[in-house]
């Protein structure tokens, strides 16, 4: 529905963040823009909020989101994409505690909402998104049906204004695959979305390791496939917390090495991440949750300690290692794609039995290709305990390239030794210890 990301083009890297209309000021707005401009991001997803800004048939605060627009689109030319959620009291179905997780009572209302949004702020945003993670009754506790009409009511609003800006189906949790189906195949709610926004927390709330997420890439795009009608792809908020209380990281999740969630494990997370998103290149945008660590005495849904630990800022507001690993990658890969001949690069470990090395290698421009290697984190068994094993893992690597490429840049830290050409190949040896993410640029 959607043409790919333009030629030369690679995987568009964006940041994702929330307010608190009634504390968040103009001040906070321009800090949370100028980390974003100086990591050389882009794009910045957000939740527009329904319950905070229409207060009753025909009636709206716009205030906020006036000023968040003016500096966002005006001051530092955000590609914004806003979320449009969640139910005002008023409106819902049933207007208890949690009035805000339920269907509104007449969807006439959603209309309204929409509507006038687009009208105020259309010309500034990038991409319209529909609800958040409609398959966790963290966020929806209708069906799959009211939310399908609920598609259908934005779309129609949005199209009325406007015939071509993407519309996002409600990010899906890394479950979400059997909700979208239902969507997809029982209520035909393809044709309501450009884009299936799909989100991920692999090793915080979700126990799978990192490097299974072309799998669940294969989940999505399957549905997609199967039931869609050529929808894009993009991952519009994909986190890694820097919490633990010593083994345990969330209900689902206990790490094993003293490395996990850590500031610098984050950003060796996200580097990984991105390599493996870009190599797969099947998915076109990414948002990285979140600008800022929360306080502890300001309000979250859920899991009270991660949702407070996943920013690239912390809460005195100095940068984190990933906010540094960001600005490395829209430096240095930004225009990464999959690579077309990566057989032609070889890659060779010691000891073999024992450990796995994952390789990604991206064709990046002017001729270059960029190599990425490490040592994957949840490959053993956890020991069980709440006691954290230092990770010693190492790896003797040999890398076997086509004849005349040799390295232009690498990671600051990492040594290599590059041997006289023979034959048809060109060997590079270097030490890959875990848990450092290698990496390569080659011409």
């Amino acid at each position: 529905m959607l043409t790919a990301n333009p030629v030369g083009a690679g995987l568009v890297l964006g940041l994702c963040e929330d307010y608190q209309e009634a504390e968040t000021t103009r001040q906070d707005i321009q800090k949370d823009m100028e980390h974003a401009r100086r990591a050389n991001v882009e794009m910045i997803r957000f939740a527009l909020a329904w319950d905070g800004s229409h207060l009753g048939p025909g009636k709206f605060d716009w205030s906020f989101w006036d000023t968040f627009f003016e500096v966002a689109a005006g001051e530092y030319d955000m590609k914004l994409v806003p979320y449009l959620g969640y139910t005002p009291r008023w409106a819902s179905a049933k207007p208890g505690d949690d009035y805000w997780r339920h269907p509104p009572a007449l969807m006439d209302y959603y209309r309204e909402f929409v509507e006038e949004a687009v009208q105020r702020y259309g010309d500034d945003v990038y991409a319209w998104e529909l609800w958040n993670e409609p398959d966790s009754d963290h966020y929806w506790r209708g069906s799959s049906e009211q939310f399908s009409e609920l598609l259908k009511t934005g779309h129609k609003a949005i199209r009325k204004y406007n015939e071509s800006v993407p519309i996002l189906l409600g990010g899906l949790t890394d479950t979400g695959g059997e909700f979208l189906e239902r969507l997809f195949r029982e209520h035909e709610a393809d044709e309501y979305v450009d884009v299936v926004n799909y989100h991920s927390y692999l090793e915080t709330w979700n126990p799978d390791p990192l490097e299974n997420l072309p799998d669940y890439l294969d989940w999505i795009t399957g549905i997609i496939d199967d039931h869609g009608s050529g929808q894009d792809l993009w991952m519009l908020e994909v986190g890694y917390s820097d919490y633990r209380e010593n083994a345990t990281v969330s209900e689902v999740y206990r790490a094993r090495w003293e490395h996990e969630h850590t500031p610098e494990y984050q950003a060796e997370h996200f580097l990984r991440t991105m390599a493996l998103s870009a190599a797969d290149g099947r998915v076109n945008k990414l948002g990285w949750y979140r600008i800022n660590d929360l306080p502890y005495d300001e309000p979250v849904i859920g899991d009270f300690y991660n949702n407070r630990h996943l920013g690239i800022v912390d809460r005195e507001g100095a940068a984190k290692p990933v906010k540094n690993q960001i600005k490395l990658w829209q430096d240095l890969f930004a225009a990464a794609k999959p690579h077309q001949q990566t057989g032609e690069i070889e890659v060779e470990f010691y000891p073999e039995k024992e450990l796995e090395v994952v390789k990604r290698v991206l064709e990046l421009p002017e001729q270059r290709t960029a190599i990425f290697l490490w040592i994957p984190n949840r490959r053993q068994p956890s020991t069980g305990g709440e006691e954290l094993d230092r990770d010693s893992r190492r790896a003797d690597v040999m890398i076997k390239l086509p004849r005349g490429q040799k390295v232009v840049k690498t990671r600051e830290e990492l040594e290599f030794i590059v041997y006289p050409e023979v034959g048809d190949k060109t060997k590079i040896s270097t030490h890959l210890s875990s848990p450092t993410t290698a990496w390569f640029i080659l011409e």
